[in-house]
């Protein structure tokens, strides 16, 4: 089974929090929610994970390269989660 993460868009709901930074790096306790879901992916026997980026494409990326494969989105502010998973789809299979 596989993983997959929505991290492209530019947290527009989280106001001033996601003017900062991408919200998949907002500190949860000591973590990033990025890094909580991928701890939880892998306690859950999702050994791959796939990833939409965007938003500060570079610093998700960054934080966590070893334990996903992400697909740039650079048309984040313009589409929607379904269009993210179709498109990661294709991606997945084309490889």
């Amino acid at each position: 089974m596989k993983g997959f993460i929505a991290a492209a868009g530019i947290s527009a709901r989280l106001q001033d929090l996601g003017d900062r930074q991408n919200k998949t790096l907002l500190d949860l306790g000591g973590e990033t929610l990025l890094g909580t879901v991928l701890n939880q992916f892998q306690r859950a026997g999702l050994h791959e994970t796939c990833g939409a980026i965007g938003f500060e494409a570079s610093s998700v990326h960054t934080s966590c390269y070893q334990r996903a494969s992400f697909l740039l989105i650079p048309f984040f502010t313009h589409t929607t989660l379904s269009r993210l998973v179709r498109c990661t789809e294709k991606w997945k299979a084309a490889r």
